[in-house]
């Protein structure tokens, strides 16, 4: 079953209007796309890459996009070096965009990463243990509360068919703490 997908984009919404902020964000779509088509420019076997795979599953299938508040030049760059941090494990793609001179004097103003839906769709879960019986939970050492985010596929028809969890201490998690400790920006 192939992921869905969508693209975040983190922008300097401090000093840009609403409008601005899908133009800006237009402007990292552009990016990614003409720095995959580069990177997959002379592949050694003919196939493109997992990040232009994810990106083009995102513009031919999905094409939801996410825009999400940076606060400002720094924070978009601040926003795309992280994002670049996990991408690389992950195989996501990236990509950010810089005003020109004249115009912001090369200020960033967008970056962007394409998550695919077992990361955004992961839900908080606080898994305590349970214990069976009143001696034995009146007597024994209680074991700390699992936290981690859970992500669970569902086929058509509602039923959960497959369930990933993605522990705290695992870079995925890390992700999607990333992904979901950003707000969106504001109109």
């Amino acid at each position: 079953m192939t992921p869905s997908y969508r693209f975040y984009s983190f922008v300097a919404g401090l000093y840009l209007s609403p409008l601005q902020r899908g133009l800006q964000t237009a402007h990292a779509v552009s990016e990614m796309h003409a720095d995959l088509i580069a990177s997959d420019m002379f592949p050694l076997d003919n196939t493109p890459s997992i990040e232009r795979k994810a990106f083009d599953n995102w513009a031919q299938n999905d094409k939801v996009i996410v825009i999400l508040d940076a606060l400002n030049s720094a924070g978009v760059i601040a926003a795309y070096d992280k994002a670049c941090f996990f991408a690389e494990t992950l195989k996501l793609p990236t990509s950010i965009f810089y005003e020109d001179e004249q115009s912001l004097n090369e200020a960033a103003t967008a970056a962007a990463i394409v998550v695919p839906d077992y990361f955004y769709e992961a839900y908080h879960v606080i898994d305590t243990p349970s214990y069976n019986g009143f001696w034995k939970s009146l007597f024994s050492k209680p074991e700390n509360p699992k936290i981690m985010f859970r992500y669970e596929r569902r086929n058509d028809v509602g039923e959960v068919i497959e369930t990933i969890d993605y522990e705290r201490s695992s870079r995925e998690y890390d992700f999607i703490s990333f992904l979901k400790s950003f707000k969106l920006a504001q109109s």
